[in-house]
Protein backbone atom coordinates (compact mmCIF):
# COMPACT_ATOMS: atom_id res chain seq x y z
CA UNK A 1 0.00 0.00 0.00
CA UNK A 2 2.87 2.47 1.10
CA UNK A 3 5.01 1.44 -2.14
CA UNK A 4 2.45 1.72 -4.50
CA UNK A 5 1.25 4.97 -2.49
CA UNK A 6 -2.61 4.09 -3.47
CA UNK A 7 -4.12 5.27 -0.06
CA UNK A 8 -6.89 7.25 1.08
CA UNK A 9 -6.47 8.62 4.44
CA UNK A 10 -9.34 6.77 6.13
CA UNK A 11 -6.91 3.66 4.18
CA UNK A 12 -4.13 4.97 6.02
CA UNK A 13 -5.77 5.75 9.30
CA UNK A 14 -6.85 2.02 9.60
CA UNK A 15 -3.43 0.30 8.61
CA UNK A 16 -1.61 2.34 11.34
CA UNK A 17 -4.04 1.44 13.60
CA UNK A 18 -2.98 -2.00 12.60
CA UNK A 19 0.17 -1.72 12.97
CA UNK A 20 0.00 0.25 16.49
CA UNK A 21 -1.87 -2.91 17.54
CA UNK A 22 0.29 -5.74 16.03
CA UNK A 23 3.14 -3.49 17.74
CA UNK A 24 1.70 -3.16 20.99
CA UNK A 25 1.04 -7.28 20.74
CA UNK A 26 5.10 -8.00 20.06
CA UNK A 27 5.72 -6.09 22.67
CA UNK A 28 3.38 -8.48 25.32
CA UNK A 29 4.74 -11.28 23.82
CA UNK A 30 8.32 -10.66 24.44
CA UNK A 31 7.77 -9.42 27.94
CA UNK A 32 5.98 -12.48 28.52
CA UNK A 33 8.51 -14.46 26.96
CA UNK A 34 11.09 -12.65 29.38
CA UNK A 35 8.80 -13.32 32.23
CA UNK A 36 8.91 -17.55 31.17
CA UNK A 37 12.89 -17.11 30.80
CA UNK A 38 12.49 -15.40 34.25
CA UNK A 39 10.55 -18.03 36.25
CA UNK A 40 12.77 -20.69 34.13
CA UNK A 41 15.80 -19.48 35.49
CA UNK A 42 14.85 -19.17 39.02
CA UNK A 43 15.44 -15.72 38.51
CA UNK A 44 12.07 -13.71 38.86
CA UNK A 45 11.66 -10.34 40.66
CA UNK A 46 8.53 -10.20 42.42
CA UNK A 47 7.09 -6.49 43.24
CA UNK A 48 5.48 -7.66 46.76
CA UNK A 49 3.01 -5.72 48.24
CA UNK A 50 -0.68 -5.62 50.18
CA UNK A 51 -3.35 -5.81 47.69
CA UNK A 52 -7.58 -6.16 47.31
CA UNK A 53 -8.24 -9.31 45.14
CA UNK A 54 -12.07 -7.94 44.86
CA UNK A 55 -11.02 -5.47 43.48
CA UNK A 56 -8.02 -6.48 41.04
CA UNK A 57 -10.76 -9.42 39.75
CA UNK A 58 -13.10 -6.38 39.25
CA UNK A 59 -10.28 -4.54 37.26
CA UNK A 60 -9.15 -7.57 35.19
CA UNK A 61 -13.45 -8.25 34.55
CA UNK A 62 -14.15 -4.38 33.28
CA UNK A 63 -10.82 -5.24 31.04
CA UNK A 64 -12.35 -8.34 29.65
CA UNK A 65 -15.65 -6.17 28.83
CA UNK A 66 -15.00 -5.75 25.39
CA UNK A 67 -14.89 -9.21 24.50
CA UNK A 68 -17.30 -10.96 26.24
CA UNK A 69 -19.73 -7.79 25.34
CA UNK A 70 -19.07 -8.84 21.70
CA UNK A 71 -20.03 -12.48 22.12
CA UNK A 72 -23.13 -11.63 24.52
CA UNK A 73 -21.70 -13.77 27.19
CA UNK A 74 -22.43 -12.87 30.77
CA UNK A 75 -19.83 -12.39 33.73
CA UNK A 76 -21.32 -13.51 36.65
CA UNK A 77 -18.61 -12.87 39.61
CA UNK A 78 -19.15 -14.30 42.99
CA UNK A 79 -16.55 -12.45 45.17
CA UNK A 80 -16.04 -13.10 49.08
CA UNK A 81 -14.35 -10.09 50.68
CA UNK A 82 -13.36 -12.28 53.31
CA UNK A 83 -10.42 -13.45 51.10
CA UNK A 84 -9.77 -10.53 49.16
CA UNK A 85 -6.51 -9.35 51.46
CA UNK A 86 -3.25 -11.38 49.96
CA UNK A 87 -0.14 -10.16 49.57
CA UNK A 88 1.63 -10.09 45.86
CA UNK A 89 2.83 -8.48 42.63
CA UNK A 90 -0.24 -6.58 41.42
CA UNK A 91 1.01 -6.69 37.92
CA UNK A 92 1.61 -9.90 37.18
CA UNK A 93 -1.83 -11.27 39.25
CA UNK A 94 -3.29 -8.40 36.89
CA UNK A 95 -2.04 -9.89 34.13
CA UNK A 96 -2.46 -13.79 34.93
CA UNK A 97 -6.39 -12.72 36.05
CA UNK A 98 -6.93 -10.75 32.48
CA UNK A 99 -5.35 -13.42 30.73
CA UNK A 100 -7.66 -15.98 32.60
CA UNK A 101 -10.85 -14.55 31.65
CA UNK A 102 -9.45 -14.00 28.12
CA UNK A 103 -8.95 -17.31 27.25
CA UNK A 104 -12.17 -18.05 29.31
CA UNK A 105 -14.58 -15.34 26.40
CA UNK A 106 -12.78 -17.11 23.62
CA UNK A 107 -13.70 -21.03 25.12
CA UNK A 108 -17.30 -19.67 25.93
CA UNK A 109 -20.20 -20.54 23.28
CA UNK A 110 -21.74 -17.23 22.05
CA UNK A 111 -24.52 -15.93 24.72
CA UNK A 112 -23.28 -18.27 27.13
CA UNK A 113 -21.60 -17.45 30.94
CA UNK A 114 -18.11 -17.17 32.82
CA UNK A 115 -18.12 -17.51 36.53
CA UNK A 116 -15.69 -15.81 38.36
CA UNK A 117 -15.25 -16.78 41.98
CA UNK A 118 -13.01 -15.67 45.03
CA UNK A 119 -13.27 -17.58 47.92
CA UNK A 120 -11.48 -19.26 50.90
CA UNK A 121 -9.61 -22.52 50.26
CA UNK A 122 -7.76 -24.20 52.83
CA UNK A 123 -6.76 -20.39 54.44
CA UNK A 124 -5.31 -19.27 51.14
CA UNK A 125 -7.54 -16.98 48.45
CA UNK A 126 -8.62 -19.00 46.08
CA UNK A 127 -9.72 -17.29 42.09
CA UNK A 128 -11.53 -19.94 39.98
CA UNK A 129 -13.02 -19.05 36.46
CA UNK A 130 -15.05 -21.05 34.76
CA UNK A 131 -17.28 -21.33 31.83
CA UNK A 132 -21.01 -22.48 31.52
CA UNK A 133 -22.20 -23.89 28.50
CA UNK A 134 -21.32 -26.04 25.16
CA UNK A 135 -17.86 -25.68 24.11
CA UNK A 136 -17.36 -23.90 21.27
CA UNK A 137 -17.55 -26.75 17.93
CA UNK A 138 -20.02 -28.61 19.76
CA UNK A 139 -19.30 -32.72 20.71
CA UNK A 140 -15.38 -33.35 20.53
CA UNK A 141 -14.24 -29.40 19.93
CA UNK A 142 -10.53 -28.62 20.90
CA UNK A 143 -11.42 -26.65 23.56
CA UNK A 144 -11.93 -28.83 26.69
CA UNK A 145 -8.48 -30.98 25.23
CA UNK A 146 -6.87 -27.73 25.77
CA UNK A 147 -8.06 -27.01 29.07
CA UNK A 148 -7.35 -31.16 30.39
CA UNK A 149 -3.64 -30.79 28.99
CA UNK A 150 -3.03 -27.16 30.78
CA UNK A 151 -4.50 -28.45 33.51
CA UNK A 152 -2.10 -31.26 33.68
CA UNK A 153 0.77 -29.08 32.90
CA UNK A 154 0.00 -26.53 35.30
CA UNK A 155 -0.49 -29.10 38.00
CA UNK A 156 2.82 -30.84 37.78
CA UNK A 157 5.23 -27.48 36.33
CA UNK A 158 3.85 -24.65 38.15
CA UNK A 159 6.59 -23.06 40.01
CA UNK A 160 5.63 -22.22 43.56
CA UNK A 161 5.11 -18.98 45.06
CA UNK A 162 7.03 -17.61 48.68
CA UNK A 163 5.00 -17.87 51.13
CA UNK A 164 5.02 -13.73 51.66
CA UNK A 165 3.20 -13.85 48.04
CA UNK A 166 0.75 -16.82 49.05
CA UNK A 167 -1.25 -15.15 51.36
CA UNK A 168 -0.98 -11.52 53.73
CA UNK A 169 -0.95 -11.97 57.12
Amino acid sequence: MLRARAFNEDTCRRALEAIERNALAQVQVIDDLREVSEVMTGKVRLNLRPLDLVMLIRDAITVARLAVDARAIRVEATLDPAAAAFVGDLDRLQRAVANVLATAAMAAPVGGCIEVRLEQAHGHPQITVRTVGEAPGGEGSVWPSRAASWRSTAATSAPSLPAAARRSS
